[in-house]
């Protein structure tokens, strides 16, 4: 009996983990050489944002990078300790070593007091209005749009590459509990568009 519950919950979290989608990727790489300023960003692809309560931990790895700098959405308001929401514990200072990855967490267990913000990734985010009242500050700002920025940095040379990525997002709009999302590393929209341009003209050449 205890091997068929456990091949259930294996199956049902298998299930659970595919039920939603993070689309991640780099802009500012321009899809050439020679260097300059980069930020990553995700959001839950459209099909699957109903299924969750938006992203609750985020970690990218990076190649092609001068320094990278965690920039997840946080909200602090007050002076006293713990008085925090959105992505509390966030790696920062690894950020400086572009080998390691840069990312953060939201405190969805306690750990620190802070306040979890639902729905980033999924669409506009205005965070106040899940804060408890006071004086705020936000970083980097109030509202957070779908496509919420991860991190950047810079580079020299070749643009930069994520070379590996992965996300938790919370069960439910209020619902601490959280799941593994599928991940997905997309190219960046400039690149795409220019991909999108060459096919056409392709197809317009065999015509």
């Amino acid at each position: 009996m205890k091997k068929v519950l456990t091949v259930l919950m294996v199956l049902a979290m298998a299930g659970l983990a595919g039920a939603a989608t993070v689309e991640v990727w780099v802009e500012g790489g321009g899809g050439g050489g020679g260097g300059g300023a980069y930020v990553v960003k995700a959001r839950l692809a459209g099909a699957s944002a109903s299924d969750n309560g938006g992203i609750s931990y985020a970690w990218v790895e990076l190649s092609n990078v001068d320094t990278a700098t965690c920039s997840l959405p946080q909200v602090l308001w007050g002076t006293g300790p713990g008085k925090a929401g959105g992505f509390v514990l966030l790696r920062s200072g690894e950020g400086s070593n572009p080998s390691l990855p840069i990312g953060g967490a939201q405190d969805s267990v306690g750990m620190v007091g802070g306040v979890c913000i639902y729905g980033l990734g999924i669409g506009d985010v205005d965070m106040a209005k899940q804060m408890p009242p006071g004086s705020y500050t936000y970083d980097p700002g109030q509202i957070i749009p779908r496509s919420m920025v991860v991190g950047g940095g810079t580079y020299t040379g070749a643009p930069p590459e994520i070379t590996g990525a992965g996300f938790n997002v919370f069960a439910g709009i209020g619902d601490p509990d959280t799941f593994i999302p599928s991940v997905v590393i997309i190219p960046e929209p400039v690149t795409l568009s220019l991909l999108a341009l060459g096919a056409l003209a392709l197809i317009r050449r065999r015509r």
